[in-house]
């Protein structure tokens, strides 16, 4: 998985001030915790491995899926347009940050997938992005 390589490339976004957080699973797991929005935590989602190409030795293509969980702060917005325009602004920014993106050398460009509302209330908005890419691991 290549899940620290897509935090750093998103730390870019929170330089920039489009996100005022990035972090991991570990931090996710502590939403219900104060964070400062909008926020993105990189999870691990799925790793698929193919069949083994050879018969002496192996070289497997490896599908690494991962998501990009984005928190936003939802107060005194009863229409919800004010969210949809901060939600719709980020998610464009990660997806342009982590499409075409490549890990390292062996992975192939990273692609989006697709995303989908996860929780709506208490004052939190909080979406998923899914992203993947593939190596192919031989030995």
């Amino acid at each position: 998985m290549i899940l620290s390589e897509a935090i750093t490339h998103l730390e870019e976004l929170k330089n920039n001030g489009t996100l005022k957080k990035v972090g991991g699973a570990l931090e996710f797991s502590n939403i219900d915790q104060q964070v400062p929005t909008p926020a993105a935590f990189v999870v691990p989602e799925r790793e698929r491995a193919g069949a083994n190409k050879f018969s002496n030795g192996f070289s497997q293509d490896v599908v690494d899926r991962f998501s990009v969980i984005l928190v936003f702060k939802v107060v005194n917005d009863r229409s919800g347009l004010k969210a949809e325009k901060e939600v719709q602004s980020v998610r464009k920014a990660v997806k342009a940050q982590l499409r075409g993106w490549q890990p390292t050398e062996e992975y192939e460009p990273t692609e989006f997938e697709g995303g989908s509302l996860l929780k709506l209330g208490n004052g939190k908005l909080v979406w998923q992005d899914s992203f993947k890419t593939s190596i192919e691991e031989r030995g």
